[in-house]
């Protein structure tokens, strides 16, 4: 179900953006190039919180739609020069690789505002006094306040020692309030009531703060080839992350407390659209998170790669000595366990 959903985000997302006008360069093929790859979670989350409270997944698209448009949009600003300077990005060359820097940002900047548009449309097809807060809660989740403060966060990050209450912070912002942001849409379009919200908030960010620390684990032991992007460039720019704060069994046993914590949040969500209202599309697709997205993050965290074939190195030296250093101000494993996982869910 989660692939059939990402399939057909796959299939809409280039029909959501404008036609190519030669007039403005490469700013459509820019955009075009940065949908282009992924897993489509966010936007998968969108349709399945919908479906999950009896909602036909169909009719919440343009706000899928949204959700991957805002976080390709992201992605082009992480790759660029001035903050991460990474050159591949879902394994294809970054934007500014393949275009230029100023046709990477103002595509980003367009995809932005694409995504409020598709937002926008939604009162088509949905309550318009639920659109109207969607909107709100997602300009609340990704700008000064959400994703943009934690993205400036952890820039400022690189140049301060390892800190895991502003790692939390960083994690949070930056990452986990995007995916719960999709978690909320969903449910919010569909007439979630209030004491639903609170605990979708909850998964959503759970599970965010759970994909940041994979992801940290994944700079260090994971295989670029497969990632399809570079490893190791977090120690390399001195980032705030788990493995550097706790140590990399320490990211790993808070990776699976965040797996477990999950897991157990998507299962109190309903198992079944309420019939009352169920739509004839949703009786079809309305499985619960705990049945979809649930499924993928039990085995969370990755165990350790395979060993490589002979020549290949798991990791380059510079990158794994660097980090080797770094670890000297470690902190002690769990000291990021004891807060909240849905702290500023809401």
């Amino acid at each position: 179900m989660l692939a059939r959903d990402a399939s057909v985000l796959d299939d809409i997302l280039p029909k959501r953006l404008p036609p190519a006008d030669p007039r403005a360069g490469g700013l459509a093929e820019a955009m075009r190039h940065s949908l282009q790859g992924g897993k489509r979670l966010r936007g998968v989350l969108v349709m399945r919180s919908a479906a999950t409270f009896g909602l036909d997944p169909e009719s919440v698209i343009p706000a899928a739609c949204a959700f991957e448009m805002l976080h390709a949009a992201t992605l082009i600003h992480d790759d660029l020069p001035c903050i991460d300077d990474s050159d591949l990005r879902r394994g294809r060359p970054s934007c500014h690789v393949a275009f230029d820097e100023h046709t990477a940002l103002l595509a980003a900047d367009a995809l932005i505002i694409a995504a409020f548009e598709q937002l926008a449309s939604l009162r088509h097809t949905c309550d318009p006094a639920r659109t109207l807060r969607v909107v709100e809660e997602f300009a609340q989740h990704t700008g000064a306040e959400g994703l943009i403060g934690g993205e400036q966060a952890d820039i400022i990050g690189e140049s301060l020692p390892p800190d895991p209450e502003l790692l939390r912070y960083i994690h949070e912002n930056k990452t986990a309030k995007l995916i719960c942001a999709a978690c909320r849409t969903g449910a919010i379009l569909a007439g979630a009531p209030e004491h639903r919200l609170e605990t979708i908030s909850d998964y959503g960010m759970t599970l965010g703060l759970l994909f940041q620390v994979t992801d940290d684990i994944l700079d260090v032991v994971g295989d670029a080839d497969l990632l399809g992007k570079p490893t190791g460039a977090d120690a390399d720019a001195g980032k705030q992350t788990y493995p550097d704060a706790v140590g990399l069994e320490g990211a790993r046993e808070e990776a699976r407390r965040l797996a477990a914590h999950a897991a157990e949040t998507a299962a109190a969500q309903p198992a079944t659209p309420p019939p009352a209202t169920r739509t004839s599309t949703s009786s079809r697709t309305g499985t619960s998170l705990a049945g979809s997205v649930t499924l993928r993050i039990r085995s969370w965290p990755p165990a350790p790669p395979a060993p490589r074939a002979p020549g290949r190195r798991p990791m380059d030296s510079r990158h794994w000595r660097q980090f080797q250093r770094r670890r000297g101000n470690i902190f002690p494993a769990g000291a990021c366990a004891g807060s909240s996982a849905g702290g500023g869910a809401v």
